[in-house]
């Protein structure tokens, strides 16, 4: 959040924050801290609608709806059905229900848990579901971290609706535990989303294998508000900013080799480092020479501690200085892809913006080889503006400048 320049996905960050605390049991605090959220009015953005309805069935078994809630209340019998039709999908699971003995567990309790004419399952046939995903569980077969989540949400669901709570809890405890191994943000929408499960949650069930307690929660608030209050006064501001160039990338590097060491070389791992030799200062000139541009001194920094830098798997190869150039010299052979990039996202966008993405990437330099995924550099327009740094993959994500984009790689790899 301190850092992100979308804000959108701070604003994510925040609200699944808030919903972590909410599951641990401590909802009066993560109430507090969305309202530290919303107090700024800032245009509540969509793309939180699973951690929202999480945060209604909350809620509703809290009896604690905040007044201030940007969005329209719902109806929860309504929300609860939508919600079971979204994990289930009832059309899939009519399309399987003919060849149901075939199926392995997890896809038989899928189709046992789905809605037909817009009501529940009976209970025996949710007691079958429930048994099916009891064997998912027992299998020692390597599955998908989302889909052992999911089996989890569902499972825990399942024994609430038929007054199996003590399993109930046991299975949330087992998920807590899961949660560790697979922290996705998904894995808490999931879990928070169930009904019947949230009041269990309220009572602070599963509160010790999520290492929270009262005191860590208001803490944790107190400097989350603080530092959105900062956020929207200030601007973005960087985490890492006492590290110098030298001490982030050695730290970059450590965290992409632990992450994946398979795609580095024996060298690179060895060293624990994955940068390059230092670009000299006539090198850096003789490329401002030829693309007729000064380069921002954080990018030039970064290019006398490492001259390029392998790709991490969160981002591309870092071109060395000799292989910068504009983004339209580096397209010359493929003009067609180009105009292509130009006009993402379409005549919608340019319509309710004033600036488009093609004028940014008619002025983009290219600090990365043309790919499925691309670094560029964006020079400003007005002389004291910053130069801005874009990661283009299906679609930009823009950065305040070359700093922040090295500074959100480190993070990637510290939270995931």
């Amino acid at each position: 959040m301190q850092s992100e320049n979308e804000q959108d996905q701070w604003y994510m960050s925040i609200t699944n924050a808030a919903l972590y605390i909410a599951i641990g049991g401590f909802i009066n605090e993560a109430n507090r801290l969305l309202e530290g959220l919303w107090k700024h009015k800032i245009p509540h953005d969509r793309t939180t609608w699973l951690p929202d309805i999480a945060f209604e069935m909350l809620w509703y078994a809290a009896g604690n709806r905040p007044a201030n809630a940007p969005f329209p209340k719902p109806d929860i019998d309504e929300l609860e059905l939508s919600h079971r039709d979204y994990m289930v999908m009832p059309l899939w699971a009519s399309q399987y229900a003919n060849t149901f003995n075939t199926l392995d567990p997890f896809s038989k309790g899928m189709v046992l848990m789905a809605t037909k004419d817009g009501k529940f399952p009976a209970k025996k046939k949710e007691e079958e579901a429930l048994n099916q995903f009891k064997l998912y569980f027992e299998s020692t077969v390597d599955r998908p971290a989302y889909s052992i989540c999911q089996g989890l949400s569902m499972a825990t669901e399942l024994a609430s609706r038929i007054d199996e709570e003590d399993f109930a809890i046991d299975l949330l405890k087992k998920w807590a535990g899961k949660f560790n191994k697979y922290p996705y943000d998904s894995a808490v929408v999931l879990i928070g989303c169930q009904r019947r499960v949230a009041p269990l949650l309220l009572k602070g069930v599963i509160a010790k294998e999520l290492a929270l307690t009262k005191k860590i929660c208001d803490t944790f608030v107190d400097e989350a508000i603080a530092a959105i209050d900062n956020r929207m006064k200030d601007g973005s501001s960087l985490v890492y900013g006492k590290l110098s160039w030298s001490e982030l990338l050695k730290k970059l590097s450590k965290l992409a080799i632990k992450s994946d060491p398979e795609i580095f070389s024996k060298e690179e791992k060895e060293g624990k480092w994955i940068g390059r030799h230092p670009a000299s200062t006539a090198a850096i000139k003789e490329t401002e020479k030829r693309i007729g541009l000064k380069l921002p001194s954080d990018y030039k920094k970064f290019l006398k501690r490492s001259n390029g830098f392998s790709g991490t798997g969160y981002g591309p190869e870092l071109s060395s200085i000799e292989e910068v150039c504009s983004l339209k010299i580096a397209y010359k052979d493929h003009e067609d892809i180009f105009e292509i990039i130009k006009g993402y996202p379409g005549e919608e966008y340019a319509q309710n913006n004033n600036d488009t993405i093609a004028e940014y990437v008619e002025r983009a330099i290219a600090i990365s080889r043309a790919s499925e995924s691309e670094v560029w550099l964006i020079p400003p327009v007005r002389k004291n503006d910053e130069w801005q740094c874009w990661y283009f993959h299906t679609g930009e994500h823009r950065f305040r400048n070359f700093r922040y984009f090295i500074e959100h790689l480190v993070q990637m790899f510290e939270e995931y």
